[in-house]
Formats: structure tokens, C-alpha cells, sequence
């Protein structure tokens, strides 16, 4: 796959990317589909539906963050969707990659290196195991895409966060109903339509400071 062809891909669910952040993410592609034949790191086998399904979710985030925003914490990373996709996009984003099996962390490690991407760490733990000394920085903003026990794992992740952190989550409509309901710490906008998915929503949300524990704020 070409940069070109990542390009046209994008254009045709009404995404933009430019030519350098194209040829980042044919890359990746060419290390995906390498590694996916021994690791199933993911059920995609199409280039194509590679791009418009991980890369494409991953632009979608990166176009909700903030300026302002410096670090991301990206729970259940897998293959690096969205967590390390959208470091694509944003290239001067610190991105912190929790994902506790090895061989996806060793492929996570290698998209680094290969892409030579900084200010990414890997953690190879579970989410409920790690602290600040873990992953560094207390991040803006936490990610998670495709994760069971959604509730459990988005508040341990939030242990890791600044006081007015926010959450950028891919979930199914039962899923946002579930985090309406489980997770009062946050406040919740409107979701967001996938238009090429019939099944899935980016779901905002932030930190209520009135509801923040004593001791952990950013």
C-alpha cells in the first residue's frame, strides 16, 4: 500500500491527511499485516479496511483533541489503536501505550522504533497495576477502544490523570449506556457518529473536579 493510496482511502470517508502522515501510516500497515499473520493482532485482513477502520477511528480522535492537550493514556493498546495511531497525527503528543501481553507489546515497541516515534512509553502491565512511576506524566486525556470490564478499566486509568482529564472512548451503543450509568465521575457530551461504522461511537467525556478523590489531582 501506498501513501497515495492511504490518501484516497481517507478522502473517501471524508477524512484529510497530509502526504508525510500517509506514508507514516502505509508503514504501519506493511508492519500490521507482517506481524498479523502470527500474532492476530487484528480480524482485518484488507489493507483497505485496515486504514478506514484503525487509522480512520485514529484520525477521528486526534481531531478531538485539544491544543493544549501533551499526553495520552491509551489503555489495552493491542496493536496501537487508537493510543499510538493517533501519534501519527499528532506527532508531538506524549503517548503512553498500556498493554500487558508481550507479543503485542513487542509490536508496539517495534512500530516505534520502525516509525521513530518519540515520547511513546509501553507499559506491559494491566491497567489496575500501574501508577505514575509507570507511565510518567499524568496525562490529559485517556483513550480506550475494544476493552472488556470498560467501567472497571476507564476508572483505574483515571488514577493516572490530571484533575480535569478527559476521555475519548470507542464504544457500541450498549457500551455508552453502560458508561452513562457507571462512571458518575465524568461528564459526558454528546456521542460521536462513526459514519463508516455501523456499530461504534467515539464517546467524550470529562472529570467532574467536585468528584475528584483527595490526593490525586494533575
Amino acid at each position: 500500500m501506498t501513501a497515495l493510496e492511504v490518501e484516497e482511502i481517507l478522502r473517501s470517508i471524508g477524512l484529510s491527511v497530509s502526504g508525510g502522515e500517509a506514508s507514516q501510516v502505509a508503514a504501519y500497515v506493511a508492519l500490521l499485516q507482517k506481524w498479523n499473520a502470527r500474532l492476530n493482532l487484528t480480524g482485518l485482513e484488507d489493507s483497505r479496511d485496515m486504514v478506514i477502520t484503525h487509522f480512520g477511528e485514529a484520525r477521528l480522535a486526534a481531531s478531538q483533541l485539544l491544543d493544549e492537550d501533551k499526553v495520552l493514556l491509551d489503555v489495552g493498546s493491542g496493536a496501537g489503536f487508537p493510543g499510538l495511531a493517533m501519534k501519527l497525527f499528532r506527532p508531538r503528543l506524549g503517548v503512553q501505550l498500556v498493554e500487558a501481553r508481550k507479543k503485542r507489546a513487542a509490536f508496539l515497541a517495534t512500530v516505534r522504533r520502525e516509525l521513530r516515534l518519540e515520547a511513546v512509553r509501553i507499559v506491559e502491565k494491566m491497567i489496575e497495576d500501574c501508577d505514575l512511576v509507570d507511565t510518567g506524566l499524568a496525562a490529559d486525556v485517556v483513550t480506550c477502544r475494544a476493552v472488556g470490564r470498560m467501567v472497571q478499566v476507564v476508572r483505574a486509568a483515571l488514577r493516572l490523570t490530571k484533575s480535569d482529564a478527559r476521555v475519548l472512548l470507542f464504544l457500541t451503543e450498549r457500551q455508552v449506556k453502560e458508561a452513562s450509568t457507571g462512571l458518575p465521575e465524568l461528564e459526558w457530551q454528546d456521542a460521536i457518529p462513526i459514519p463508516w461504522s455501523q456499530a461504534r461511537l467515539l464517546l467524550p467525556g470529562r472529570r467532574k473536579p467536585e468528584l475528584v478523590p483527595r490526593g490525586t489531582q494533575g
